[in-house]
């Protein structure tokens, strides 16, 4: 049974401009020494899941997407390509019916201790099993 992080690691890195721009270097949970920019990293944040009385109905995922880079502008276009390939997806992905996603963030900050800008962007998942 596959798991969600891993099928829109997979679905995103499908997707030219973001194999292009991020090479293998989207990780999940998180991220591996030395990786060169830039890089995303990608976390569960919450999981529910929605019953009817014939069972689970559908699990809703809110999942972060970081992307990290040394200079503003590539960071944000590189953000950029992973929202517009998630944003309004449905569609089913190894496993797994996505029937939506909506992009709910897009937060950017500058951390000055690791001298990186960061672009945070929330995926909201409604997805079940095959």
């Amino acid at each position: 049974m596959a798991d969600l992080e891993s099928n829109i690691r997979t679905f995103l890195l499908q997707d030219a401009n973001i194999e292009s721009s991020f090479d293998d270097r989207i990780f999940i949970d998180y991220v591996a020494d030395g990786a060169a920019y830039p890089f995303a990293k990608i976390s569960t944040v919450t999981e529910s899941t929605e019953y009817t009385m014939d069972g689970e109905a559908i699990r809703m995922t809110m999942l972060q997407i970081d992307v990290y880079d040394d200079d503003k502008s590539t960071c944000n276009a590189s953000a950029v390509y992973i929202r517009d390939k998630l944003s309004g997806y449905s569609g089913v992905l190894s496993d797994l019916v996505i029937g939506r996603i909506f992009m709910t963030n897009a937060r950017s900050e500058w951390a000055p201790e690791a001298r990186h800008f960061r672009r945070m962007l929330e995926a909201e998942i409604g997805w079940t099993y095959v």
